[in-house]
C-alpha cells in the first residue's frame, strides 16, 4: 500500500510544518519515504531535511504552494 499525503494552497511556513506533523504522527507506523515541496516552499527554507526525512523540490509542484509527503510502502 503506497501512503502520500499532500496539500496545496497559499501556505506559510508554520502551515507547512503543522501538515508534516499532524502527517507524520497519523502515520507513525510507517517509515517515511521523503517530502517534496514546490520551490518557494523550498526556498523558504523547507531545503535539507524535516526530522531527518529528506526533502526535495518539484518543478511539477509550480505555481502553487505545494507540500507532499510519501511512506515507503508496506
Amino acid at each position: 500500500m503506497k501512503i502520500k499525503s499532500e496539500l496545496g494552497g497559499e501556505l506559510s511556513n508554520a502551515d507547512v510544518e503543522e501538515f508534516l506533523n499532524d502527517t507524520l504522527e497519523r502515520y507513525k507506523d510507517h517509515k517515511p519515504k521523503g517530502i517534496r515541496v514546490s520551490n518557494s516552499i523550498f526556498q523558504r527554507g523547507f531545503d535539507d531535511k524535516y526530522r531527518d526525512i529528506p526533502i526535495a523540490m518539484d518543478p511539477s509542484k509550480y505555481p502553487q504552494d505545494q507540500v507532499e509527503i510519501e511512506f515507503f510502502e508496506d
